[in-house]
């Protein structure tokens, strides 16, 4: 039993990178895929619904706070970024906070909602890993060779001027990582950013006073492929005068979060009844999970882990797991389920949280585990998003993609 306790803390840890039977399959607090939430996290931002606290709580309660906070990360730098530049000292700022204060988790998540945002990022990066994409470079030695400053200087002042942006994310996103590429070791994403602002100061002026301060802001960030091809198309953006980011950020007061804090048994509440209570949103009520990747699509039969190995699926949970161990309960690896080691603990574990999704009504269970329908395909989705776009999609690579599921962070 030891050896059990031993495994289940390591794998507790967000940064453990050991893989344990069946963990591809999380159910979060309230019996939801986690990868399924973050996409509805996803979809409700970009829809700007409410909904979007609901999941966002959904993985802030089920113990998933880092995870969180990186996931939003990766959809401002991805979806909101170029029009916003000034929200990201804003996150930075409230890094440590949102871990400690629950409430901030609502603030964010709306400050996103009344914001502006694109898809530029989100299909240049698509595309580069999706298809075949070509630099268009001036010189065809420059392709293999990209040693002094000039030339790349040279190549980013021709791209920003024409408004290549699939050559910039190529490059950034692939070109630059090659094997056996020539790229001067020098040029790190930080020393490429610098030149890319060199070049847009050949053109645009006015960033001449922001320079210091755009280079201190991206040395402060994770400096990524992605966040470097974010920083980029800002600079086009701001460029182009189509930064439309607000300047005020919304506070939250302790009484509007009570209805997303984890609902317990009462006397007049019990557990079976928790999820009829607790499950306010269908997890595919925007109808966009279908163009992304799920765990899902490896399964069988969802119904039968849902019904029949909740509870092992949901130890993958901080939320769970601290539960089950607050029970004198361990997770067998090996044979995939929870035991109890306390005959007692055991019934009352099961008196605080036997939700029994196998008992519960269909309305209830779908939910959770909806049949993910394809009602809308990725030229419904530019078409829908792409009103801030800088990036104009090529048709026949959009047609292409109608038939891909995408793999989102």
């Amino acid at each position: 039993m030891g050896n059990f306790f031993k495994m289940s803390n390591k794998v507790r840890d967000e940064t453990s990178t050991l893989v344990l039977p069946g963990s591809n399959i999380v159910f979060t607090r309230y019996l939801y895929l986690k990868d399924e939430v973050k996409l509805a996290l996803l979809v409700s931002l970009l829809k700007k619904s409410d909904d979007a606290i609901f999941w966002a709580y959904e993985l802030y309660y089920s113990g998933f706070k880092t995870e969180l906070f990186e996931f939003i990360w990766h959809i401002y730098y991805v979806f909101y970024a170029t029009l916003n530049p000034s929200f990201e000292a804003y996150l930075l700022n409230k890094r440590n906070e949102l871990l400690k204060d629950e409430k901030l988790v609502s603030a964010i998540v709306q400050d996103l909602i009344i914001r502006p945002f694109n898809t530029d990022v989100f299909f240049l990066n698509v595309i580069c890993k999706t298809f075949e994409i070509e630099c268009k470079y001036s010189d065809p030695i420059l392709k293999k060779c990209l040693l002094y400053t000039s030339h790349l200087y040279d190549q980013l002042m021709i791209w920003i001027d024409t408004c290549d942006y699939k050559s910039i994310a190529q490059f950034i996103l692939n070109d630059k990582n090659a094997k056996n590429n020539n790229l001067n070791p020098l040029f790190t994403n930080e020393y490429i950013y610098g030149y890319a602002i060199d070049a847009f100061l050949a053109t645009f002026a006015g960033l001449k006073l922001a320079k210091k301060r755009l280079q201190k802001e991206f040395s402060s960030s994770d400096k990524s492929d992605l966040v470097l091809l974010a920083k980029i198309m800002t600079l086009f953006s701001i460029k182009e005068k189509l930064v439309k980011g607000k300047n005020f950020y919304i506070t939250i007061s302790p009484e509007e979060i009570v209805q997303y804090e984890t609902i317990e048994v009462t006397d007049e509440l019990r557990a079976y009844r928790i999820l009829k209570t607790a499950c306010i949103c269908g997890i595919d009520d925007l109808k966009h999970l279908s163009l992304f990747k799920l765990e899902r699509d490896k399964l069988q039969s969802l119904t039968d882990l849902y019904n029949d190995k909740w509870l092992y699926q949901a130890s993958f949970s901080p939320l769970w797991f601290d539960r089950i161990k607050s029970h004198r309960g361990y997770v067998d690896y090996i044979n995939q389920k929870v035991e109890f080691v306390d005959e007692d603990q055991h019934q009352s574990f099961y008196t605080k949280y036997g939700y029994d999704p196998d008992e519960q009504p269909k309305n209830v269970k779908e939910k959770s585990i909806m049949v993910i329908e394809k009602v809308n395909n990725w030229s419904t989705f530019y078409n829908t998003y792409n009103q801030n776009n800088l990036f104009k999609m090529d048709e026949d690579e959009l047609e292409e993609l109608n038939g891909d599921k995408i793999h989102i962070k």
